[in-house]
């Protein structure tokens, strides 16, 4: 008897590490391996300030302003969120840390309405000090397209599974780009011209929770931010979709454009205001502060 016993509780092992493995529950496999110290200067986590804990992902557009998805700070006041940058490692009491003193939500955001224009903008109290670990994000040029099937990376410290735990190195993993088309198709609803897809066609790799306002990136510069995807986190045939960036960077000129909320505002230091978009550098005017001027970027 004992060791009928003993076989069915091996065959049940068995079973089980089986149906394990084919359903792709490895550790990180959703959100990929662990990215390099310094590899993504721009990726910021944006946490609670209460406890230091992670909310979602965000980038740096420069020393001032971040940029996230709306769902992520559209019930929160800016009092109670701050941002850990220049480290790949989320530390609750981090000495690198910016308050956030004004969140601009998208006007015509609509959570209802497959979460169209998922977008939002972070002012940080206190101008962040770049560095090697510190720099701002590129961003494409104004109604950039971006064609299918390009090699994208996906940047997050989300769930490795449904389920699964947020991790507390910064992760990056290997998805493509879909055609509008094809995501509409695989989600079996017309999605947004303002959204973007990518993934991999076979499943089993993408974003999850946690990852949420963080970065994909192609070719260098941000083209997306995660806004939403079917669940389990990243199960075929759909890919994750993501608000396109492309779509929003003349809004985003506009609204650091015309912010009037400009602390400690120093003549020397314009990189404060400045978007690096396409080949170009917009920044505030100085002294005009709805005016923005443009300049090459110097490669």
């Amino acid at each position: 008897m004992s060791r009928r016993i003993s076989l069915i509780f091996y065959s049940l092992i068995l079973f089980i590490s089986i149906i394990y493995r084919s359903d792709g529950f490895y550790s990180r496999i959703v959100n990929g391996s662990q990215a390099n110290e310094g590899e993504f200067p721009f990726v910021v986590s944006l946490r609670r300030a209460s406890d230091g804990r992670h909310k979602c992902g965000a980038s740096l557009l420069n020393r001032v302003w971040a940029l996230t998805a709306a769902h992520c700070v559209v019930k929160a006041r800016p009092e109670q969120l701050n941002i850990q940058y220049g480290s790949n490692e989320l530390l609750a009491h981090s000495n690198k840390v910016s308050n956030v003193s004004k969140i601009i939500v998208h006007e015509n955001y609509q959570p209802g309405n497959l979460y169209m224009n998922d977008i939002a903008l972070l002012r940080l109290q206190t101008p962040i000090k770049f560095s090697a670990k510190v720099r701002a994000v590129h961003l494409p040029a104004a109604q950039q397209e971006t064609p299918e099937a390009l090699p994208a990376v996906l940047l997050g410290w989300g769930l490795n599974v449904t389920g699964g735990v947020i991790q507390k190195y910064l992760q990056k993993v290997h998805i493509q780009t879909f055609s509008d088309e094809e995501c509409s198709k695989r989600h079996d609803t017309e999605l947004h011209a303002t959204t973007i897809c990518a993934g991999v066609p076979e499943g089993g790799r993408g974003q999850c929770s946690g990852d949420s306002g963080g970065p994909l990136m192609v070719n260098g510069q941000q083209i997306g931010i995660v806004s939403w995807s079917r669940k389990p986190c990243a199960a075929a045939p759909y890919p994750g979709v993501f608000t396109e960036v492309s779509a929003y960077v003349d809004w985003m000129g506009q609204m650091i454009g015309s912010d009037r909320d400009d602390g400690d505002w120093s003549e020397s230091d314009e990189s404060w205001e400045e978007l690096t978009t396409g080949n170009l550098i917009i920044v505030r005017n100085l002294r005009g502060l709805a005016r923005l001027l443009n300049k090459e970027v110097v490669k």
